[in-house]
């Protein structure tokens, strides 16, 4: 069964060894190319690793913007830290059959992932074919995320499952809330507007398999939708 994994692109917790200068260096593109491309998807995350420290010969050979430090803090004493970017698997999915939505699933699962239930992404397959097809998108502000919540905040969703949603839906949260809006206006119902709107936006993905849409919205999204 597909699961939301959380993907930590610059030191992934499957791995044991903190990641060479050079390995992580590519990562830090894939980021750079994720971020120009679906910045909704990535979220930055600090990460520590306790009980735990680069030696002083492993220091010596880094080299400053190596991002992957000993903690200098007190609460960070003794620590490895450093500063992540998650992705997650089902949010990431949505994105790759926006692109092309005449794409099969099929053909998304197999060229963008190692394995059939998503567990494994296929990065640079990913990166190669957003930079062909996708779109660049500018990454919102928390100030600009709330100018659009105020324009639909009659319906009375909560502001953070608006902030949310941005991360599932990325720019097109906008339209989904003006729908909301519109159904709003005519049941007086928010629960049933949200329900309404994101099942209209779901619909356009026409390629997913309807167990893995009921697992994304039974899941994943209806739990989101919490009202004041």
């Amino acid at each position: 069964m597909v699961q939301n994994k959380k993907h930590y692109l610059i030191w992934p917790k499957e791995e044991a060894q903190a990641p060479s200068p050079r390995s992580t260096q590519e990562r830090i593109n894939t980021v750079e190319h994720l971020r120009r491309k679906s910045p909704h998807l990535i979220t930055e995350v600090k990460r520590s690793l306790p009980n735990r420290t680069l030696r002083w010969h492993q220091r010596i050979l880094l080299s400053k913007d190596y991002p992957i430090k000993n903690g200098q803090q007190p609460q960070t004493k003794g620590c490895i830290v450093w500063t992540d970017y998650c992705i997650q698997t089902l949010p990431l999915l949505l994105y790759l059959c926006s692109i092309k939505p005449d794409t099969s699933f099929k053909t998304i699962q197999q060229s963008f992932f190692a394995n059939e239930d998503l567990t494994q992404p296929q990065w640079k397959q990913i990166i190669d074919y957003i930079q062909k097809n996708g779109d660049n998108e500018n990454a919102l502000t928390t100030d600009a995320l709330d100018g659009w919540y105020d324009e639909v905040n009659i319906t009375k969703l909560r502001p953070a499952s608006y902030h949310a949603f941005y991360r599932w839906f990325g720019t097109a949260l906008k339209d989904v809330g003006y729908q909301a809006f519109d159904i709003f206006m005519e049941r007086r119902d928010g629960r049933i507007a949200w329900q309404g709107a994101i099942d209209a936006h779901l619909a356009t993905y026409t390629q997913l398999p309807a167990a893995l849409m009921k697992i994304i919205v039974q899941e994943h999204l209806r739990p989101l939708l919490v009202f004041e």
